[in-house]
């Protein structure tokens, strides 16, 4: 686990696929600067499909948390999740 300015990043495992992935928590609120930086990187990883740069793989709202999940090295366009 990383602690950030705005959020905390955890490393989990997928359970179906038990892929390794990071899943960034971010508080979301008016106060929180951060909400819309991370909600510009969403956008930016949703269209973004190169072996180098982590893969959007879901986001969740949950209570006043917006968890972001991505996992390394997208190979494969059709891998990753649009959501």
């Amino acid at each position: 686990m990383h602690n950030r300015a705005y959020g905390c990043v955890y490393k989990a495992k997928h359970r179906a696929t038990e892929q390794i992935i990071a899943i960034k928590t971010v508080l979301v609120g008016s106060e929180n600067e951060g909400a819309a930086e991370i909600k510009k990187e969403i956008e930016i990883l949703r269209h973004c499909r190169h072996p180098n740069i982590v893969c959007l793989y879901g986001c969740t709202e949950k209570a006043r948390e917006l968890w972001v999940r991505t996992r390394s090295r997208c190979a494969l366009a059709a891998e990753c999740s649009r959501s």
